[in-house]
């Protein structure tokens, strides 16, 4: 076979075969980011294995223990309208809404964005500061890959050639949960400029029990910030803590800077998006 041209197999392992027999093929998925790469002639040399015609990677699920399954395939649009994921995480659904535009969401998919692994995206953050679990598929057994483990570097992530992504598992959510995100948007891009995500767990005696938070557009890659979460934990919420959790900041943590914002003005972007997003996550998990 043609190592360039189009192909849209009928089935996952049509796909994961042509990948192996490939080694310089691409993925299509919502198409959004890697059709701009063709438009400028990065892939002209790549064959591109659509996975339209796939239609096991697309759509949302509840376990039977509660876990919330979403394919690959499902469109950031989808991530926003399913009644699953807003009645499970309604925070994720609200948080989608805040991702580009609407002929972006209505292409770009979950499993797409994770696999790009852009250092400005939104959903990386969101998948961090909620645990999710990716799973994925090549020529090998399906494996199933922590959030934490999963992003390694700018546009670099755990995945390795001929795999695929197939869905994303999200744990239930336990009692006096919260969750939020908050974005500051490139104006000209609409990607985050920086954005942070934050979960929290609160315990009976009203402190913080768990607190997850990941950054996004700020640093070189999507991370979770310990140090902040180290922070908060075990706290007891008042009118302060966020503040002194935002401030736990590391000095020497490395932030990009370019010219739509300089790393100094990153970091207090992080700061006051961190601040706000731990705010508005305990303001949930209270309620």
């Amino acid at each position: 076979m043609s190592s360039t041209g189009y192909i849209a197999p009928p089935d996952l392992e049509g796909v994961v075969q042509l990948l192996a027999d490939n080694p310089k093929a691409r993925i299509l998925a919502g198409g959004h980011s890697l059709l701009l790469q063709a438009n400028r002639g990065g892939i002209a040399s790549s064959l591109l294995v659509d996975l339209k015609n796939i239609h096991a990677l697309s759509g949302v699920e509840l376990e039977p223990d509660g876990t919330l399954k979403i394919g690959a395939m499902s469109t950031i649009r989808t991530i926003a309208t399913d009644e699953l994921v807003r009645a499970q995480y309604p925070a994720l659904a609200e948080a989608a809404l805040l991702i580009g535009d609407a002929q972006l969401r209505n292409r770009a998919t979950l499993g797409g964005s994770l696999a790009l692994a852009d250092p400005e995206a939104d959903l990386p953050a969101l998948i961090l500061a909620l645990e999710a679990r990716i799973v994925i598929k090549g020529l090998q057994n399906p494996r199933t890959i922590p959030a934490a483990e999963f992003f390694t570097g700018s546009r670099q992530t755990v995945l390795k050639p001929g795999e695929v992504i197939t869905s994303v598992l999200f744990r239930a959510a336990p009692e006096r949960f919260g969750l939020a995100y908050e974005k500051f948007k490139n104006p000209a891009t609409l990607y985050a400029l920086c954005g942070v995500a934050a979960s929290v767990t609160l315990g009976r005696d009203g402190a913080l029990a768990a607190v997850r938070v990941a950054a996004t557009g700020a640093p070189d890659h999507p991370m979770r910030l310990q140090s902040v979460e180290e922070a908060a934990l075990h706290e007891p919420v008042n009118d302060k803590f966020a503040s002194r959790a935002a401030a736990a900041l590391p000095d020497n943590l490395v932030l990009r800077d370019d010219l739509f914002a300089s790393a100094q003005y990153r970091r207090h972007l992080l700061q006051v998006l961190t601040r706000r997003a731990l705010q508005r996550a305990v303001a949930r998990a209270s309620a």
